[in-house]
C-alpha cells in the first residue's frame, strides 16, 4: 500500500464497533486510513423511499395495506437488533424476498391475471417476506 499509494484507493466498510476492533488489531493501521466517514442509519421513512425506489425500477407498488405491514417489519427489525441491522441491505432483501412471494402466491392461483395485478405488492407478500421460504423468520 505505501509503495502505491498515490495509485489506489481502499474502502473499508463495516459496523463501527467492529471497525474499531480491526484497527486495533495493528498499530499501524489508523494511519493509512486516516479518512473515516460514518453513515446514519435511515430513517423508517427513508428505508420507506427506498423500498418505493427498489419498486418502481421493477414496476411494483405496494397497497396501503402492504406499507403498513412493511413499516411494521421494518421496525421490528431494528428493534430486535440495532446495532447490526443492515438499514438498506435489509430493504433490498425485503423487497426481493416480497416480490417471489407475491409470484408465487399468483401462480398457485392458476388464474389469468390483469397488468395492475401483477404489479401489486399485497400484506402477505410482506407477511410471507418475513420468512426465508422454509418458515425460518428472517
Amino acid at each position: 500500500m505505501e509503495d502505491r499509494h498515490k495509485q489506489f484507493i481502499a474502502v473499508l466498510a463495516g459496523y463501527p464497533e467492529e471497525m474499531e476492533r480491526f484497527f486495533s488489531m495493528n498499530s499501524g493501521l489508523p494511519s493509512r486510513f486516516p479518512i473515516v466517514v460514518d453513515f446514519p442509519s435511515y430513517s423508517v421513512a427513508e428505508l420507506l423511499k427506498i423500498a418505493d425506489g427498489i419498486l418502481r425500477s421493477r414496476d411494483f407498488y405496494l397497497t396501503d395495506q402492504a406499507r403498513e405491514q412493511l413499516t411494521k417489519l421494518i421496525q421490528k427489525e431494528r428493534y430486535r437488533n440495532p446495532r447490526t441491522f443492515s438499514n438498506g441491505r435489509f430493504v433490498r432483501h425485503a423487497v426481493e424476498r416480497m416480490i417471489r412471494s407475491q409470484a408465487i402466491r399468483l401462480l398457485e392461483t392458476g388464474k389469468k391475471y390483469d397488468e395492475l395485478t401483477l404489479k401489486r405488492i399485497e400484506k402477505e407478500d410482506v407477511a410471507d417476506a418475513e420468512t426465508d421460504g422454509k418458515g425460518w423468520m428472517i
